[in-house]
């Protein structure tokens, strides 16, 4: 379940980086942004799983992770961006 919804955030907030990207600087703009995007996963994610695991258990912390990514995913459905 937890990859299920990891893999529709993660495709959500590709397309919605994508959307918001200025064609003329675009190949920068978008390694910019998902290099932000990853950050949380990369840098700050880890050391806060490995806390939560230590205080939750790992059942607890797949399903809130599990629940996390189902509301972004219905969130960033509800973002409309408009174009200039």
């Amino acid at each position: 379940m937890l990859g299920f919804f990891f893999g529709g955030y993660y495709a959500v907030s590709c397309a919605l980086v994508m959307d918001v990207i200025n064609p003329a600087i675009a190949a920068s703009q978008f390694s910019i942004l998902t290099a932000l995007l990853n950050l949380g996963e990369m840098g700050i994610g880890h050391s806060l799983a490995g806390l939560m695991v230590d205080s939750l258990g790992y059942e607890r912390v797949f399903l809130y992770s599990a629940l996390f990514y189902g509301i972004s995913i219905l969130v960033l459905y509800f973002v409309r961006i408009k174009k200039h």
